[in-house]
């Protein structure tokens, strides 16, 4: 039996499909960016860390692989860079790729590796740019600036349940 999900009380995926968002313009090319991302729960679920950016958009805490690196050594590095925060990584969560236009303006096809995760102690003030900030689940999932974000704390809160 497939596993179905409701994403934003609307469309419907099928977990054992690749999970895709955004749309791939003909003629277009990408630059192929792979990330982990934490979804970091609290209140049994009921709020979803996330960073908000100078701008003011909101992003999961994470970011891009770099070279030699795997998903542990990428998360702790980024959690450390954005929240200051030592982290305990849980469960894999899963994979989506976006197609979008970052905020350089250049067409990425980002794909994204979530994983469930915990705070725990702080190390530093955070050494990047933004502000850690606590949001409603169903707030998150509607202001988070990736769509595949969104489905991953959605998913988080399905798994969790």
């Amino acid at each position: 039996m497939y596993d179905i999900y409701r994403h934003k009380c609307g469309e419907v995926y099928d977990l054992e499909q690749r999970i895709s968002f955004g749309k791939q313009q003909q003629g277009q090319s990408y630059i192929q960016r792979t990330g982990v991302y934490a979804v970091i729960l609290r209140f049994q679920g009921g709020q979803v860390a996330v960073i908000k950016n100078e701008r003011g958009l909101y992003f999961l805490p994470g970011g891009g692989l770099e070279p030699g690196e795997d998903h542990t050594t990428c998360l702790e590095r980024e959690l450390r860079e954005e929240t200051g925060y030592q982290i305990h990584i849980g469960r894999y969560i899963g994979q989506a790729e976006q197609y979008h236009m970052s905020l350089l303006c250049q067409p990425i096809l980002g794909i994204g590796h979530f994983y469930f995760a915990k705070m725990q102690d702080k190390l530093h003030d955070p050494s990047e740019p933004g502000e850690l900030v606590w949001l409603d689940t169903r707030q998150a999932s509607q202001s988070l600036f990736l769509e595949s974000q969104a489905w991953a704390v959605c998913t988080a809160l399905r798994m969790s349940h």
